[in-house]
C-alpha cells in the first residue's frame, strides 16, 4: 500500500492530473465512452494503456485481475478468454470478467477439477489422489460414482483379504481358497482357511464333471451349485488364471432335428460364462462371456444352431461359489434371415409381429443411440408406404437380457433417419414420406426382441414439437408435458433418439440459471440449454428421476431448453434465475458462531470440510456414525415470503450430505424431507417449497467424508 501511495505521489508531484492516469487497462477495439486507449478487453490491471505514455502501478494483492475498463453495458466487455463471464458491472463502470470453471468442465472427474484462470483460460486440474496411505487397499478412482474406492488388497480375487490386511484368507495366490469357501472333501487341503483338512462339515461338488454332468432330456430352469467346484473344463471365456470354477450339462436332444439349442445362465452377482463341447471333456470354441444383464447381477447367453440329435455336452462358470440360474430350451432349427441390410425381412404394416433372436448375428452397422456400450449384433427389417404416414415402430426383449435398440434407416440402410433405445423401445416418426425403409435392430445384450409396426394418418404436432414451436417458460413454475405422441424433433446432441419438447426462456439481464428435468419412475431423462436452432447444446445433463444443469452468466435475450424422455413419458421442465453472482468461499462457519449467509436470491459458495469439526447430526445419514457424524459447516438463508428454494452440491469433490434446518435459534430443527445424501455422482439435491422464516443449510458428509464442496443455491416466488 505504501509503495502505491509513493508512486501516486510522485505522479502528482510530476504535475499529472488523476483524469490523465490510464487506470483501467485493454484495447482500442472496443468501442468506449470514454475514449481511445479506456478500453473494455484485457483485464489485466496495471498494463501498459495506450494514451501515448505507460504508467506501472504496483497495487500488492488488492489488484482484482477480474476487472477491466470501463464500460456503459455488456456488449463493451469481451476478453477473449472463453471461460469467463464478461459483464458490465454497472456499480463500478467497469469490466468485470469473471472465471467460470464450469465452463472448464470435460465432465471427467477423476482428471481433476479443471478451472478457469481469467489470463490463460482453462487450466488442468490436479488428478483426483486417492491414497489412503496403507499397502492393505488398492486405491482407485471411480468414474462412474465419481468417487474413492479402496479395495481391500486381494491378489486372487477371491473377496477375501489376505489375513495380514484384515481378512481370512490363507492363500492368496488360489482363488478357491479362503475365508469363506467350502472345505472339499478328500483333496487334502484346508479349503476354508480354518486351520483343519476335510473336517466332517466338508462339501462334495454336484455336477463338478462330466461323470456326474447333470441330465437334462427336456426344456426348463434348473439351479446349478458351484460349491466346492474346480475349473476342470476351461475356455477362452474361462480361463486358468482366473477365478472361476464350473459344473458340467448333458443335454439330450430328441429324434429328428436339427436343432437350435439356447442355454442362458444368471447370477445374483459376479460373472458367469458357458462353453460347448463336441465331446464330453472336450471344449470347442463356442463360448459366451458374461455381462452386467439391465436387471442387475451377471448373465450369459449361448444359441447354437442346427445341432443334431444326441447328447450336447455344457459347461458353466462362474467365479464365486454361487447358485445360477439356468434356462435351457431346444426347438427345430430356424434360419437368421436379415443378417445383412440387402436380406432384410418383410415387417407387416399391418401390425403382426416379428420375433428376432439376435445370438449370432454380426453387428453389420452402427446407430446414434448405442456407440458407448456392447450390444449384440444387428438384424434388419424393411417396410414401405405408398404415402406419407405417421410411423410407429414398437420393439420388446423377451428375456430381460439387455435394452431393444432401433434404428430407421433409408432403403440403402447408409442413413440413419432416428434411433431408439429403451424397454420397451417406442420409435415414433410423424409424416415420414412414402418410400422403402429399413429397420436396424439391436439389443444392449443378446435377447431375443419382438417388432411391430404400426401406420396411421398424419396427425397435428402437439405444441412444443421442433425449435421453432418453442413453448414459452416462467421462472419457477414446472411445465409439465406428456411426450408419448412427441417424435424426437430436435437433436441438441443430448439423448439421441429420444421423443423431445422445445421450450423459451426469456432473460432482462445476464443471470445465473438453474434448469431442472423430472422424468417418470423408470426413465431416463435429460434436459439442455440448447444453441438457438437446437443443432447443439451450450450444456446438458442426464438423469433418472431427476437432471439439472446450470449455466452461469447467461446473457440477456431468448434462450431455447430442450427435455427429453427415453420412454417417451411425461416429464417436467422449470428454470430458476438469479443475478450473476461469484463464488463465495466459506473458509470457516463450522458452528452456530458465524454462518455464512445466503442471499434470499441464491448464490454461489465453495468450501472444504475437512478440518471443520462434526457439529450436526442430520436425519439421512448412515447409521452408526460416531457424535457429530462427519466434519460440517453451516449456512444462513432468511426469506421474507414464502420461496421455491434449490439447493445443488454437483461438482463436490466427496459423498456429500446436504440438511435445512428451521428455527430461531441456531441450529433450528431439520425439515421433513429435507436431507439428501449425495453418495453418487451428482451428489445432493433439494427442491423445497419454504415459507418465510430463517433456515440453517448444513453442508455435511454422508457415512463420515468429507472434502471440497460446491453450492448452488437458487430461488424463486411461491
Amino acid at each position: 500500500m505504501q509503495r502505491r501511495l509513493l508512486t501516486l505521489a510522485l505522479v502528482l508531484a510530476s504535475g499529472l492530473g488523476l483524469g490523465a492516469l490510464p487506470l483501467a487497462c485493454g484495447s482500442d477495439k472496443v468501442k468506449s465512452p470514454f475514449g481511445p486507449g479506456a478500453g473494455g478487453a484485457g483485464g489485466e490491471a496495471g498494463a501498459p494503456g495506450t494514451a501515448g505514455f505507460s504508467l506501472v502501478m504496483d497495487g500488492g494483492d488488492e489488484l482484482d485481475p477480474t476487472l477491466g475498463g470501463p464500460c456503459e453495458d455488456d456488449g463493451q466487455c469481451d476478453d477473449g478468454v472463453a471461460c469467463t463471464a464478461d459483464r458490465c458491472d454497472q456499480d463500478l463502470g467497469r469490466c468485470r470478467f469473471t472465471p467460470e470453471d464450469a465452463r472448464c468442465d470435460d465432465l471427467v472427474y477423476c482428471d481433476g477439477a479443471e478451472r478457469c484462470d481469467v489470463r490463460a483460460g482453462c487450466v488442468e486440474g490436479d488428478v483426483v489422489a486417492c491414497s489412503d496411505n496403507t499397502t492393505c487397499t488398492i486405491d482407485t478412482c471411480e468414474e462412474e460414482t465419481q468417487s474413492c474406492r479402496h479395495e481391500p488388497r486381494d491378489a486372487d480375487g477371491d473377496g477375501d483379504p489376505v489375513r495380514n490386511c484384515g481378512g481370512a484368507d490363507c492363500n492368496d495366490d488360489d482363488p478357491r481358497v479362503n475365508g469363506t469357501a467350502s472345505e472339499v472333501c478328500g483333496n487334502g487341503g484346508d479349503d476354508d482357511c480354518d486351520g483343519e483338512t476335510d473336517e466332517a462339515d466338508c462339501s462334495a461338488p454336484e455336477h463338478d464333471t462330466c461323470e456326474t454332468a447333470l441330465a437334462i432330456d427336456a426344456p426348463g430352469f434348473f439351479d446349478l451349485d458351484f460349491a466346492a467346484t474346480a475349473l476342470d473344463y476351461p475356455s477362452k471365456c474361462a480361463t486358468q488364471d482366473s477365478a472361476f470354477r464350473d459344473v458340467a450339462v448333458a443335454v439330450t436332444l430328441p429324434e429328428g432335428g436339427p436343432w437350435d439349442l439356447d442355454v442362458t445362465g444368471k447370477v445374483d452377482a459376479g460373472s458367469i460364462a458357458i462353453s460347448y463341447g463336441d465331446s464330453c471333456g472336450k471344449v470347442a470354441k463356442p463360448c459366451a462371456g458374461s455381462f452386467v444383464a439391465p436387471a442387475g447381477g451377471g448373465a450369459a447367453r449361448l444359441l447354437l444352431r442346427g445341432l443334431p440329435a444326441g447328447a450336447q455336452p455344457l459347461y458353466l462358470a462362474a467365479d464365486t461359489e454361487t447358485t445360477a440360474q439356468l434356462r435351457v430350451d431346444f426347438r427345430p432349427a430356424e434360419s437368421q434371415s436379415g443378417d445383412t441390410c440387402e436380406d432384410a425381412v418383410a415387417l407387416p404394416t399391418t401390425g403382426e409381429p416379428v420375433l428376432l433372436r439376435l445370438p449370432g448375428y454380426v453387428a453389420d452397422a452402427e446407430t446414434e443411440c448405442s456407440t458407448e456400450e456392447p450390444r449384440s449384433g444387428d438384424a434388419f427389417l424393411s417396410f414401405s408406404l405408398d404415402q406419407p404416414s405417421d410411423v410407429t415402430i414398437v420393439a420388446e426383449s423377451q428375456y430381460d437380457l439387455g435394452l431393444p435398440v432401433l434404428s430407421l434407416r433409408d432403403d440403402s440402410c447408409t442413413s440413419e433417419l432416428t434411433c431408439r433405445k429403451s424397454q420397451p423401445g417406442r420409435l415414433f416418426e410423424r409424416q415420414l414420406e412414402a418410400g422403402n425403409y429399413r429397420v436396424l435392430v439391436a439389443a444392449t445384450g443378446p435377447d431375443d426382441v419382438l417388432v411391430r409396426l404400426q401406420v396411421g394418418p398424419v396427425s397435428d404436432a402437439p405444441p412444443g414439437e421442433g425449435c421453432e414451436d418453442a413453448q414459452p417458460l416462467v421462472a419457477g413454475v414446472e411445465q409439465l408435458v406428456d411426450l408419448s405422441q412427441h417424435e424426437d424433433a430436435v437433436d441438441p446432441g443430448c439423448l439421441p433418439g429420444a421423443p423431445d419438447a422445445t421450450f423459451e426462456l426469456a432473460l432482462s439481464g445476464t443471470r445465473d440459471v438453474l434448469l431442472v428435468g423430472r422424468f417418470s419412475d423408470g426413465d431416463t431423462g435429460k434436459v439442455s440449454f440448447a444453441t438457438p436452432n437446437c443443432e447443439g447444446n451450450q450444456g446438458c445433463s442426464t438423469g433418472v428421476g431427476t437432471a439439472r444443469v446450470v449455466r452461469y452468466g447467461v446473457p440477456r435475450g431468448a434462450h431455447r431448453v430442450v427435455v427429453e424422455s427415453a420412454r417417451g413419458n411425461p416429464v417436467g421442465v422449470s428454470y430458476l434465475e438469479r443475478p450473476a453472482a461469484s463464488p463465495v468461499l466459506v473458509p470457516f462457519a463450522e458452528n452456530c458462531d458465524a454462518p455464512v449467509t445466503i442471499p434470499e436470491v441464491g448464490g454461489r459458495f465453495s468450501g472444504n470440510t475437512s478440518n471443520a469439526f462434526p457439529d450436526f447430526v442430520a436425519g439421512c445419514d448412515v447409521g452408526g456414525q460416531s457424535e457429530g457424524g462427519a466434519p460440517d459447516q453451516l449456512l444462513q438463508l432468511s426469506l421474507s415470503a414464502p420461496r421455491r428454494v434449490i439447493l445443488d452440491m454437483r461438482g463436490s469433490a466427496y459423498q456429500t450430505l446436504l440438511s435445512v434446518r428451521k428455527g430461531a435459534l441456531c441450529p433450528g430443527a431439520e425439515l421433513p424431507r429435507a436431507c439428501a445424501p449425495g453418495y453418487w455422482s451428482t451428489r445432493s439435491f433439494l427442491d423445497l417449497e419454504l415459507q418465510a422464516g430463517d433456515y440453517f443449510v448444513q453442508v455435511d458428509g454422508y457415512d463420515g467424508d468429507s472434502g471440497a464442496w460446491k453450492l448452488d443455491v437458487f430461488t424463486a416466488p411461491l
